[in-house]
């Protein structure tokens, strides 16, 4: 089907002239001064023209670090003439004296690196390390690290450092004598803006930076820093132009200028120029058809001067797709690394992967290459899903020998780059050539490569939930999410020439594979607990304003910018942001997609930073469920909740979503549930804190507040709501005689018999749980009632003030002095559900569990005796009561029941 255009690209693809540009191109490119950027720009229009091309531009685009595009603010310009850095020390020879010298090795000096004095700048130089960890003084010094001068740069600036001296690499072993090139050094974005303190930073080679160290052990050191630098505002350039064909929709290549390595990326703007004039030569001789779609060339910044591009939307509206011609020569070989197809992200599937994967299988199956999930990294953010151009990218990455001197980053592998380029060439032309039933026939293909892709992944999430490595939720789950990536791919046939792809029989056919997977792995699953950030997470809806992905910040002021989170999928993560999901279900999207499970602490930080996003305006952020009363009630009904019910409620507001009228409306509308012949009590406790050294000493009916969260708090306050006098674990009771359940609660064990909660067991009580599985108090009435010894009855004693103003001792439990080896909220419900003694459901986004205290006793009871396998329980077990200030004997008589 590629055969003959992969031949013929070939043929015509002029390799001599090629690699002629790509040496010229780096030629200006190497020191990365802007003056030569400018002549580099300069050079590639005029190729381009030569070339063939058509509306040949070169586009102007500010260096000022002020000047933004999309949420890439433009560094300022920087001109370098020469740097060197040397140890002040007659003692050493002047070999070892030298540490760098720009006329030697040009990567030695950092990007943009500031200028010192023009006869350089004698300092004192410190390691990083002391200041992070001694708090030595740094202002007017030079700071030695070994970390990435990115993670530093800002805050030693900040503290006053004039400069740093930098021997990080990644491959230091393997490269003790190359330099790694300082590129992007500031965050959030990658450069500089005008605000920014600037210093100067070299890059010394690992074998230089461990004898620098050693010398810096033995003493004080001072360093000669000398930096000719200009910065400056200028301007940098994006060159652009086109082939026409019949149509103005363009098939897009994009590649990246201004770095100072032949394959990062002086090969890319020259694989352009030599492309176009291979194709140009191909259609004049007639040796392909005449082109269908336009193909258009850009070559500009990273990130930044794409940007620029793509927030256009003239440009973009004619914008089928994009590959990116980055890094396509690296001699990663040398390293076992093999090139990479990246393909498009889950969040905008595209059949280009697919397809490049088929030219590669029928024109160079000794290609080998690996794949990777699509992350919107580099120059691929085209597949943002606000800009809407899906982009692929077929390279030879680099690993930890990126940005390094070593001949695997820096030395071009022309071979292997030219197998990748005549494997685009093939796509470039097989797509602006093709007419409808050419379309339709690579459409009935890959509709078929990705049909077995589907089962092959289908046979592996069988083998993961055979051996336990997924649960039957997640696979089921996972299968539609996979289905649904195969199904999209071969519809996005249709971005090309519309209607080429039956859509609706396309989405049966995978849709079909998803339903018949979880029709034969499971019919009924429990409903998933959730851990309390993700269910918070699962309660967040973002959505995005405008067509910015958060990069340099240029909505937040100066001063209150942060650094972005550390997650390297937050920008596939925004891009499904689109104000119907939840953060947890797109969290679920990127689980299936890339593998990365969130933690608690990784969910609460990416929380915090859209929270801090919102509030610049790059957001929106709204509850998935908005609740009422009449919902609350809806929920509870559907769970068997009826009026004359006596309950116990253990609550999560927030995981509820947002209600109307917040706490007071949950009461309300429970209250309401119950009915005036019902029960409905709650926690009350401050958990030893209002009566401890932290609070006030003493436990107030009418005034303590509860630290059992925002429903109880409100609950007990409310008119005809009663409170216990027990000075730690009160609890508040409202309904048919409710001062009953909670009136002599002080003169009896906390948890045991006569306790508000064994009064409602004995009344046929219920416990609702709100999304708060690990709240059950009840667990502790079956405990102390089965004399669990690791619980005091009454054995602690603290002040409690009467509502008549008087000053009392009352007395509450001693807690364990260590963790149960019996709880397992996750083995309790494992077992009333295996029991069906539990009903479940969802108010609002919050599971809600409910069952009959009598039926949890059954269960319970069981594990505290170990009678369930697995389950230790409570013989022999060594946790005793606590022993604190406030313990006291016991004055309860376990057998009589009563205060002796």
């Amino acid at each position: 089907m590629y055969k003959k255009l992969y031949t013929e690209f070939r043929k015509s693809f002029d390799f001599e002239t090629f690699k002629k540009n790509s040496f010229a191109i780096h030629g200006f490119e190497k020191t990365c001064s802007y003056n030569d950027f400018a002549k580099a720009a300069e050079y590639c229009f005029h190729k381009f023209k030569e070339a063939g091309a058509s509306d040949v531009r070169k586009i102007v685009l500010k260096a000022d670090g002020k000047t933004s595009y999309m949420d890439y603010i433009m560094p300022e310009a920087w001109d370098i003439e020469d740097a060197k850095l040397e140890i002040l020390d007659a003692s050493l020879s002047e070999e070892m004296r030298l540490l760098s010298d720009f006329k030697k090795n040009t990567l030695c000096i950092g990007n943009r690196s500031a200028p010192t004095p023009v006869d350089g700048m004698d300092c004192e130089v410190v390691r990083w390390s002391d200041y992070v960890d001694k708090k030595v003084d740094i202002k007017n010094k030079a700071v030695f690290t070994t970390i990435h001068p990115g993670q530093m740069y800002s805050a030693a600036a900040d503290a006053g450092a004039v400069g740093i001296i930098s021997s990080y690499s990644p491959a230091a072993e393997e490269c003790p004598d190359d330099t790694f090139w300082l590129n992007g050094m500031s965050s959030p974005g990658w450069y500089h803006t005008k605000e920014d303190k600037k210093i100067f930073c070299f890059s010394i080679p690992p074998r230089k930076g461990s004898f620098f160290s050693r010398f810096l052990d033995e003493g004080q050191a001072k360093v000669r820093a000398t930096v000719k630098s200009r910065i400056y505002d200028g301007e940098i350039f994006t060159v652009t132009g086109r082939i026409p064909g019949k149509s103005k929709e363009e098939i897009c290549l994009f590649a990246h200028m201004y770095e100072p390595f032949i394959p990062d990326d002086s090969t890319g703007a020259a694989i352009m120029i030599s492309m176009c004039q291979a194709i140009n030569n191909l259609t004049s001789e007639g040796r392909i058809p005449e082109l269908q779609k336009s193909i258009r060339f850009v070559i500009s910044m990273e990130r930044y001067g794409f940007a620029q591009y793509l927030r256009n939307s003239k440009n973009t509206s004619k914008m089928l797709c994009v590959v990116n011609m980055d890094s396509m020569f690296h001699s990663s070989r040398k390293a076992g690394i093999l090139p990479e197809l990246r393909i498009c992200p889950a969040s905008m599937p595209f059949f280009s992967d697919l397809m490049i994967k088929d030219i590669i299988e029928g024109c160079n199956p000794k290609l080998k290459y690996t794949e990777k999930k699509g992350n919107l990294s580099s120059d691929t953010f085209g597949s943002d899903k606000k800009i809407g151009v899906p982009t692929t990218w077929l390279w030879t990455p680099s690993g930890k020998y990126h940005h390094n001197s070593n001949e695997i980053f820096s030395e071009p592998d022309w071979d292997t780059g030219f197998e990748i380029v005549s494997v685009i060439g093939t796509y470039l032309l097989f797509l602006s050539t093709a007419e409808k039933d050419a379309l339709r026939k690579l459409g009935k293909r890959l509709d078929g490569i990705a049909e077995k892709e589907l089962v092959s992944e289908f046979i592996q999430l069988k083998s993961m939930l055979k051996h336990k490595e997924l649960s039957v939720r997640d696979s089921i789950e996972k299968a539609t999410f996979l289905s649904s990536i195969q199904k999209d791919r071969i519809i996005s046939l249709n971005n090309i020439i519309s209607s080429v792809v039956d859509e609706r029989r396309t989405a049966n056919k995978f849709g079909k594979y998803a339903r018949q997977f979880a029709a034969k792995t499971c019919d009924d699953f429990p409903k998933a607990i959730f851990s309390k950030m993700e269910r918070k997470a699962s309660n967040i809806v973002l959505k995005r304003i405008g067509k910015d992905m958060p990069f340099s910040l240029t909505k937040v002021p100066y001063d209150k910018r942060i650094k972005h989170p550390s997650d390297p999928y937050m920008y596939s993560l925004i891009n499904w942001m689109d104000g119907k999901r939840s953060l947890y279900e797109i969290m679920r999207f990127i689980e299936f997609e890339h593998g990365k499970k969130y933690s608690d602490s990784d969910i609460n930080e990416l929380i915090e930073y859209f929270k801090y996003l919102t509030k610049y305006g790059y957001f929106k952020m709204l509850p998935k469920y908005r609740l009422t009363k009449s919902n609350i009630i809806q929920g509870l009904r559907k769970l068997g909740i009826k009026k004359g019910d006596r309950c116990i409620l253990h609550s999560s507001l927030s995981s509820m979503g947002e209600v109307k009228g917040g706490a007071e409306t949950v009461c309300l509308a429970c209250m309401e549930a119950l009915g005036n012949n019902g029960v409905l009590m709650m926690p009350s406790f401050n958990h030893y804190e209002a009566v401890s050294e932290r609070g006030k000493g003493f436990y107030d009916p009418l005034q303590t507040p509860t630290t059992n969260g925002a429903v109880p708090d409100f609950f007990w306050r409310m008119k005809g709501v009663f409170r216990s006098l027990d000075p730690s674990h009160a609890v508040a009771a409202w309904g048919k005689n409710a001062a009953d359940y909670v009136k002599n609660h002080h003169n009896v064990p906390t948890m045991g018999y006569g306790s508000p909660l064994e009064l409602l067991e004995q009344a046929d009580g219920k416990v609702i749980l709100i999304d708060c599985p690990d709240a059950n108090t009840f667990l502790h009435v079956v405990e102390m009632t089965n004399d669990a010894p690791c619980l005091g009855k009454r054995t602690e004693e603290y002040n409690v003030k009467l509502p008549s103003g008087k000053m009392v001792k009352y007395r509450t439990w001693g807690w364990r002095n260590g963790p149960c080896r019996v709880f397992s909220a996750q083995k309790h419900y494992e077992l009333m559900r295996s029991g069906k003694l539990m009903k479940e459901g969802e108010i609002g986004g919050a599971h809600v569990m409910v069952f009959a205290l009598s039926d949890f006793r059954k269960v319970y009871e069981k594990l505290l005796r170990g009678n369930i396998p697995g389950v230790a329980g409570c013989s022999g077990c060594p946790r005793k009561p606590r022993k604190v200030a406030a313990t006291v004997p016991t004055d309860w008589h376990k057998h009589i029941r009563k205060i002796i």
